[in-house]
């Protein structure tokens, strides 16, 4: 009996084993669908599109290829007096677009010479960062496997950047 005993233990851990190596599969990220960006946000009409490749190449050139995008889109609106460029991007799916949004907040950090370095901003219904740089404050924040990135020039940014979420976090 004392000698089935390590046999049974050493079978049973790779019984076990075996279990949790093929019992565990990652979870496939699923991206999320076309990105389409509204021609007009309260008050704000849009007055640039760029979409498709043209979108995507745009995303890339900004961030310099460092943000592995999937699909990319960039709109400029303009109320007469404030303008806002809307950046969007999709990973692969929710975690992909996770790591895209922490490799941004990382890459904007005390040395970039474009951007002051990130603070977390709570913007009620998301948490993102602010930061100001190209003559703009700028909020960036992820949801649902989509990297979100809102440029404000003039007027008062937290207000005119919740008009912006009110309307395409719908």
């Amino acid at each position: 009996m004392r000698k089935a005993v390590p046999i049974i233990v050493i079978a049973g851990f790779a019984v076990l084993l075996v279990y949790l190596l093929t019992g565990l599969k990652t979870v496939q990220e699923t991206p999320p669908g076309p990105i389409t960006l509204p021609e007009q946000v309260g008050p704000f009409k849009q007055t640039l599109l760029a979409a498709g490749d043209e979108g995507l190449n745009a995303f890339m050139g900004q961030h310099k290829k460092r943000i592995p995008a999937k699909v990319g889109s960039m709109a400029t609106y303009t109320d007469g007096t404030v303008s806002v460029d809307l950046w969007v991007a999709n990973g692969a799916g929710p975690s992909h677009a996770n790591q895209m949004f922490m490799d941004m907040a990382s890459t904007i950090g005390p040395d970039n010479p474009v951007f002051t370095q990130p603070k977390p901003v709570d913007l009620g219904v998301i948490t993102g960062y602010r930061t100001e740089g190209q003559e703009a404050v700028n909020f960036f924040f992820t949801k649902e496997g989509r990297v979100y990135f809102i440029a404000v020039r003039g007027g008062n940014p937290e207000e005119v950047v919740q008009v912006f979420l009110s309307d395409i976090l719908k």
